[in-house]
């Protein structure tokens, strides 16, 4: 999984590590083996979305932690996912 121009995020607690997409993909797996609603291809495809999308409106400004709904509605719109339809 490509990391576009992400090197780093926020953590909740306001902590700054290393950026890790495998966490993001990990977490989106999880939603749709929880929802039954998609396979780790998916995952992948969506986390691939949500990265560029973050490197493209956020990057070079650490992002946070905490996805933006907008984010989140456009990655699953791209995904092939109609907005709310996924679980993210």
């Amino acid at each position: 999984m490509a990391k576009d121009n992400l090197s780093q995020i926020r953590k909740r607690d306001g902590s700054i590590v290393p950026f890790d997409a495998a966490k993001i993909e990990n977490a989106i797996y999880k939603a749709l083996m929880a929802t039954k609603t998609g396979d780790r291809k998916l995952a992948a495809d969506l986390t691939a979305q949500v990265v560029k999308l973050v490197s493209e409106r956020i990057a070079p400004a650490i992002p946070t932690a905490e996805p933006s709904p907008y984010i989140t509605a456009e990655s699953e719109y791209a995904g092939g996912c109609p907005t709310g339809t996924c679980p993210l």
